[in-house]
């Protein structure tokens, strides 16, 4: 039997985009949190970096991740950060809590937003602290959720199992491959064979 490897290199790629796609992973960022709607804007007496994930939004739960800074743009923990949203013409819903330690970069609050419908949203992010208060309002656009969106935990949980399937019947393919050569070699040296 061959040594070659169960799955090539291409295939394994193919499996892996397939999964992100499958999964809603569609843009990398320089930051790794999805894409930056608000960059360094003065908000009372900080400032606030704000970024979305996933890019490009989608109905369904977002990420919203907002770094805080004071005004000597060192990074401020002990802040009550909240968000309130709604879609546009709509009421403000309740704030929802923000919290540090939630993503790998512990200077970054964070806090998933229900964005159930798609259409134009309003969100106000308030800021609380020891320098004081302060809100930024801001407007996102989500669409309506991609197809593959609700694939994603089948696709997890298939994927496994469709890998076992496929290496199975990849290698009783090269069986019988083999074992036909093996056959036809045979009988070839025995034809020339007095």
């Amino acid at each position: 039997m061959s040594s070659r490897p169960l799955l090539s290199t291409s295939a394994l790629a193919i499996i892996v985009a397939a999964l992100a796609l499958a999964l809603g992973v569609t843009e990398a960022s320089a930051n790794g949190l999805g894409e930056i709607r608000v960059a360094d804007a003065p908000v009372g007496s900080y400032r606030l970096t704000v970024a979305t994930s996933p890019s490009p939004l989608e109905a369904g739960d977002a990420l919203l991740t907002i770094l805080v800074q004071d005004e000597h743009r060192f990074p401020v923990l002990d802040a009550a950060v909240s968000v309130r949203a709604a879609r546009e013409g709509e009421p403000l819903g309740p704030p929802l809590s923000a919290r540090t330690g939630l993503v790998a970069n512990r200077l970054l609050y964070a806090v998933t937003v229900p964005l159930d419908r798609p259409g134009r949203w309003q969100l106000l992010i308030r800021v609380e602290g020891s320098a004081g208060s302060g809100e930024l309002p801001l407007a996102l656009d989500v669409s309506p959720p991609g197809p593959l969106r609700f694939l994603g935990p089948a696709v997890l949980i298939a994927l496994p199992s469709l890998l076992v399937i496929a290496g199975f019947l990849a290698r009783r393919a090269r069986y019988h491959r083999e074992s036909k050569q093996a056959v036809s070699s045979h009988l070839s040296s025995k034809e020339g064979t007095p």
